[in-house]
């Protein structure tokens, strides 16, 4: 269809055709509709739009492209276009969003840019008809954006409204040194649309209709130039800020994934960094408290006796003002010559004195004592031993003996035979999540022989009737097309309550795809593991999964982190863990592909509730201490329910993945035992406790020494220090004074 009109009346003809619903089919992507209608101008002298005239017909042209640059160039008759406000057509929404980006564009270079970002921020919001920003982990306004042109586009106001709020407003190339953004008040306003543009991907990704399902590791879209274009430059500038916060994790994660993107994923030296990275120490201040807070690293010793063999996997819980903590393993390569500890202890928080010694495990069956979990019936004061059995070992916490094996019941069995066990009959299930709350248990995730990569089972324990109740998931998930309104199948998540019993919190962990692949899964399977970044909750009191949304300076990427909840003072805090797709040496520092990275950073969350209970919202901030406990995966993270204090246990790492360490590709694990002091209403501790110097002690040591003091590293590491402080004592004795 061909029609010549005077320019005066491009804006009627438009909106007639628009009308009248020619070009507009809603059941489509707009970037398969190919009946746009030739439009020529009598009075436009360019002959450059009778080239196009407005037909796409491939995926490097933007529907309707003539027609957005023809009103582009006409700017009144522009205006009487976007008047017509045809929200309910979706190519009007779509062109008339692309000319207030081609506005915004030309205030932004007369460096105007908070009228930009307000025209970028208003053309996203026209599209997807919806106040921005959103609110939520999926909102419904981005359910209908699919994955074309529209969606490029939004994503892009987002991406311009963030360079917008930050000083070097001209910020946009892919590769920028992350050194050029500091961190201020203006920059951080960017977190804000670059958390909006993540939420959209998101959502765009499990809400587009598509002939296969994916999981959360396989590629949303296919490859569109623009579109990477876009994620590259998001992960860019959202590594370059976490970098200006000293959220080094985070910050190489995000920035080694943009230049994956683009360059193959060779990353320049200064942003493969330690997390956190000792160099930055000197210039860990508090510059935004939004997003950080003051906090400090107590290492304890106990002040009768020494602390525990080293140990990682232990099971642990705390009850009544005790830390109890029971088997684990002295490393992470479990060979026969590595002892397997079946010992059990306690300590009493609050003072500290002396591990007590308990009744040691008593099932010879259970040889091996790693990566399970206890539940706590704190009424009845008894704690059960869950290694994916009906069958569980009590323990009682009155006169601190084993009362034996309880048989519980799962009706399922009765009508279907043993096969209705979810996790299967006789299989043990290691790095489960076990939270109790009141009369009941949860557990959550974890593997078993039959399905190494991880799954979404989650189970209900009533402490008072034995009996079990299956919530969400089935042993057959990975038979199935991906859901995507439940969590992904993993382990080692980490899980809580909130105070009150209503909800139960899912983040992170990893999809076991390594172990997957080992396991002869080949549907799963992949030489990569895959880590979730996200949250879920579930409903106790009326059921069902949902998504939450995570705001702030969160970790980056991660498994086998320590978290818990801390009921005295409504936060979340994670410490450590680790993650499998980001390095944190290069390849011409310790001569290998260090695709691991152990952190030892510290994180808190406040979670913020909609009055309705409809969304909640998890605001991160980093915890900055100058002193830490070393790199380390499978840590324990514990509250005393007495005191509100919180302590953190043992764990492991790989010295291959230390930063700028060869190591021996050895594990080492650890038996210390720290608090953990933050500067928030609650938390058991006096400002004065919080501190970041050192005085003069970190003048004349430096950063190094205050960040990783003796014990921080383990033995290994002590024995090497005092081996180099021989060794330079052997030098000076052959240096001859005159």
């Amino acid at each position: 269809m061909d029609l010549v009109i005077p320019s005066s009346h491009l804006a009627l003809m438009l909106g007639i055709i628009l009308r009248s619903g020619l070009g507009t089919v809603e059941d489509l992507p707009l970037d398969d509709i190919k009946d746009y209608p030739r439009i020529t101008l009598l009075d436009d002298d360019d002959p450059s739009f009778d080239s196009h005239c407005g037909h796409y017909c491939t995926h490097h042209q933007k529907p309707a492209g003539s027609w957005i640059a023809m009103l582009v160039k006409h700017s009144e008759q522009a205006d009487m276009f976007l008047n017509w406000r045809e929200e309910d057509n979706r190519l009007w929404r779509f062109i008339a969003m692309e000319v207030l980006s081609h506005k915004a564009d030309s205030v932004s270079l007369r460096r105007e840019p908070e009228r930009a970002k307000a025209l970028w921020l208003k053309a996203a919001a026209v599209y997807v008809r919806a106040p921005v920003p959103t609110k939520g982990a999926r909102p419904t306004a981005y359910a209908g954006v699919g994955n074309g042109w529209e969606l490029c586009a939004v994503l892009q106001c987002y991406l311009k409204a963030a360079i917008c709020s930050m000083e070097r407003s001209d910020y946009i190339e892919v590769g920028v040194e992350a050194s050029f953004i500091t961190c201020n008040s203006t920059n951080i306003q960017a977190f804000k649309w670059l958390e909006e543009f993540y939420v959209l991907d998101r959502t765009a990704r499990f809400s587009t209709p598509r002939p296969k399902r994916l999981w959360d590791w396989e590629p949303p879209y296919a490859r569109n130039e623009e579109l990477y274009l876009n994620v590259a430059s998001f992960r860019s500038l959202l590594g370059s800020v976490f970098l200006a916060l000293n959220n080094t994790g985070s910050a190489t994660f995000w920035l080694w994934y943009s230049y994956f993107l683009v360059s193959g994923g060779r990353l320049p030296p200064q942003v493969i960094l330690a997390n956190p990275g000792p160099k930055l120490m000197d210039r860990m201040t508090l510059k935004e408290p939004s997003l950080q807070v003051l906090g400090s690293w107590k290492k304890i010793t106990p002040s009768s006796g020494k602390n525990l063999p080293s140990r990682f996997g232990s099971a642990t819980f705390v009850h009544k003002g005790y830390l109890y903590v029971l088997g684990g393993d002295k490393t992470k390569t479990q060979s026969e010559d590595d002892p397997h500890f079946r010992d059990f202890w306690r300590i009493e928080l609050s003072t500290c004195r002396k591990w007590e010694r308990l009744p040691d495990h008593p099932n010879a069956n259970l040889k091996i004592l790693l990566l399970y979990e206890f539940g706590v019936d704190g009424e009845r004061d008894k704690a059960y031993y869950f290694v994916g059995s009906p069958i569980m070992d009590v323990f009682n916490l009155r006169t601190l003996r084993w009362e034996g094996r309880a048989t519980t019941y799962f009706h399922e069995i009765a009508e279907k035979g043993v096969d209705a066990w979810p996790w299967g009959w006789e299989r043990l299930v290691q790095m489960t999540s076990v939270r109790s709350f009141g009369s009941k248990m949860y557990v959550f995730g974890g593997d078993t022989q039959a399905t190494e990569l991880g799954n979404n089972i989650f189970m209900e324990f009533d402490f008072r009737t034995l009996e079990w109740k299956l919530l969400s998931g089935d042993a057959g998930w990975s038979k199935k097309p991906p859901e995507y309104t439940v969590p992904g199948p993993r382990t080692d998540p980490s899980t809580w309550i909130d105070s009150k019993g209503k909800r139960f919190y899912v983040m992170s962990g990893v999809a076991n795809r390594l172990g997957a692949m080992f396991n002869k899964e080949p549907e799963l399977g992949g030489l990569k593991s895959h880590p979730y970044f996200d949250i879920w909750s579930w409903d106790l009191v009326n059921g069902g999964w949902r998504e939450e949304r995570m705001e702030g300076n969160p970790p980056c990427p991660r498994t086998e982190m320590a978290a818990v909840y801390n009921p005295f003072t409504d936060h979340v805090a994670v410490f450590g863990g680790y993650c499998p797709t980001s390095r944190c040496a290069s390849t011409e520092q310790v001569g290998i592909d260090t695709l691991y990275s152990f952190f030892a950073d510290t994180f808190i969350a406040k979670i913020d509730r909609d009055p309705s209970d409809s969304t909640v919202s998890l605001h991160w901030k980093q915890v900055l201490s100058r002193g830490f406990p070393t790199y380390r995966a499978s840590p324990k993270l514990v509250v005393d329910d007495t005191m509100g204090k919180m302590y953190l246990f043992s764990g492991y790492v790989n010295t291959q993945y230390v930063p700028q360490n060869k190591g021996d590709g050895r594990s080492r694990s650890f038996g210390d035992l720290w608090e953990l002091r933050v500067d928030i209403p609650g938390s058991g501790w006096d400002q004065a406790d919080i501190h970041l110097g050192g005085g003069a002690r970190t003048g004349a040591l430096g950063p190094w020494e205050e960040g990783y003091p003796w014990g921080a590293f383990g033995n290994w590491e002590k024995r090497r220090s005092v081996n180099r402080l021989l060794s330079l004592l052997r030098v000076i004795s052959h240096i001859r004074i005159f």
